[in-house]
């Protein structure tokens, strides 16, 4: 309830000093609700205005990728470990994989026949499977090693 014993003008009616309060309310308020979108739109037109000359300039876009020659490392490592005759001893594969050849094998051609994600696609011509899964074999090496440490 609005407090009428503290309005000016003493000799009017209680119902014309409200009417004259909420007036003057209603009149600040316009005031206040005008000065406030007055300041928004003219700090909107000030901020758009040095958002275009304070601007980033676009990302560059990303370089492309460099060949890092998927076929030739594969080659290699095949010629190295798995073809026929290779450059390495199966004592040296023994040491490089901690496991016979026959059985990186036979992990390479179950990993390939069980999971697609091994099958090789031939739109993206990347790291080649049996690379993949003596990478992923080393990996598995690696955190059992630290397990046993």
């Amino acid at each position: 309830m609005l407090r009428t014993s503290i309005l000016p003008f003493p000799d009017q009616s209680e119902s014309q000093r409200r009417r004259l309060l909420v007036c003057r309310i209603a009149q600040q308020n316009r005031k206040t609700v005008q000065q406030i979108l007055d300041s928004d739109l003219d700090n909107k037109l000030d901020s758009s205005d040095s958002d275009e000359e304070t601007r980033a300039p676009p990302k560059k876009k990303r370089q492309p990728n460099k060949d890092q020659d998927h076929l030739k490392h594969h080659k290699s490592m095949m010629n190295d470990y798995f073809n026929e005759f290779t450059r390495y001893n199966s004592r040296d594969f023994c040491q490089r994989f901690r496991m016979e050849r026959g059985l990186v094998v036979r992990i390479i051609q179950d990993l390939t026949k069980h999971y697609p994600y091994f099958v090789q696609k031939a739109v993206n011509l990347s790291i080649s499977i049996p690379k993949q899964q003596t990478l992923i074999l080393s990996f598995l090496d690696r955190i059992a090693q630290e397990r046993w440490d």
